[in-house]
């Protein structure tokens, strides 16, 4: 409600059968600010994002639907930069710039920080390039209301290998509107959300994005050989060679012990902290981003730990809990 965007905005605030003061918070907000301005809606029961959402959007009166998560917080200017996306007609979706609002707790908030740079400021960059953005991350991005609407009960009972999909909201509806729609990303408009503090949560989280990627790449998949041809060959090069990465590491493991050389394995942790650096370093000269010297850690971090979670995710592809509840 603070930020300066010049025209009508309404604030649609959807209580998913919090246990705590939540509602109570909304309704002490919403009487603040008018019922006009401020809408407050409990949904009574837990029944996940995508009915809250939805619940949202069927209730929305403008053009533009907005959604940004509880714990995401926007610059006074976000929407204003984030609407202006949409005076190309062909747009029906942009993603907005979330950065790391508690990157100085400790090192691995301090990697996420570098590393929501990397995704945001390189590869969704590239990706707007061609307008095929894969992901509208739902902590902060927009919407065009009428694409939105014609696809938004498929979309809210979206099924996968005969399971109900839960997690992975952004992903699926950013698919939905990129078969007809362009997909943009706006750099100016910034916001920052809360990541994981502790390993374990952040790894379930992880996880639980994997999952998504995974379940959302296969449907991508099946249309992005529509959009620009180098759009196209770079998502299906994105989407082939994570999944093979516990494959190739597996091997230059199983090489450097059977040959009793390690050899291998120090040249391919060499290739994955050059490449750290590589996108470190682009981001210090670019955008001056005060972690850029922990990507390449992120990045080592992530081939030692974190890429044996593919595998994993792709046997656990239906179980629908969230994980860090």
């Amino acid at each position: 409600m603070k930020s300066d965007y010049p025209a009508e905005m309404e604030c649609i605030a959807v209580d998913d059968g919090s246990t705590d003061k939540t509602y109570a918070e909304m309704q002490r907000a919403s009487e603040f600010f008018g019922e006009k301005l401020v809408k407050a809606i409990t949904l009574g029961v837990n029944k996940g994002k995508r009915e809250a959402m939805s619940e949202g959007v069927s209730v929305a009166r403008n053009e533009i639907i907005v959604f940004v998560d509880s714990d995401s917080f926007l610059k006074r200017d976000a929407l204003r930069h984030l609407v202006h996306h949409f005076a190309n007609p062909r747009v029906g979706a942009v993603s907005g710039n979330t950065g790391v609002a508690n990157h100085q707790v400790n090192l691995l908030t301090k990697m996420q920080s570098i590393r929501y740079a990397v995704s945001y400021d390189i590869f969704k960059v590239s990706e707007s390039f061609f307008g095929v953005v894969t992901c509208c991350p739902g902590c902060f991005s927009a919407y065009r209301r009428d694409a939105v609407l014609p696809v938004i009960a498929e979309w809210r009972n979206q099924m996968f290998m005969g399971t109900r999909s839960t997690f992975g909201d952004d992903r699926s509806l950013t698919n939905f509107v990129l078969r007809t729609r362009d997909v943009e990303y706006c750099q100016a408009a910034r916001a920052v959300t809360i990541v994981p503090e502790k390993y374990n949560k952040f790894l379930k989280q992880q996880l639980r994005w994997k999952k998504s990627w995974i379940r959302e790449g296969s449907v991508a998949a099946k249309f992005i050989w529509r959009k620009h041809p180098l759009a196209a060959t770079a998502f299906y090069t994105n989407l082939i060679l994570p999944t093979l990465g516990p494959i190739v590491v597996g091997l230059v493991i199983f090489k450097s012990i059977m040959l009793m050389n390690p050899t291998f394995f120090i040249a391919f942790i060499f290739g994955v902290t050059t490449m750290g650096f590589l996108f470190g370093g682009y981001l210090f000269l670019m955008q001056k981003e005060r972690y850029w010297y922990l990507m390449p850690l992120f990045s080592v971090f992530y081939t030692v730990v974190m890429i044996w979670q593919m595998p994993y995710a792709i046997i656990r592809i239906n179980d629908t809990k969230w994980g860090t509840r």
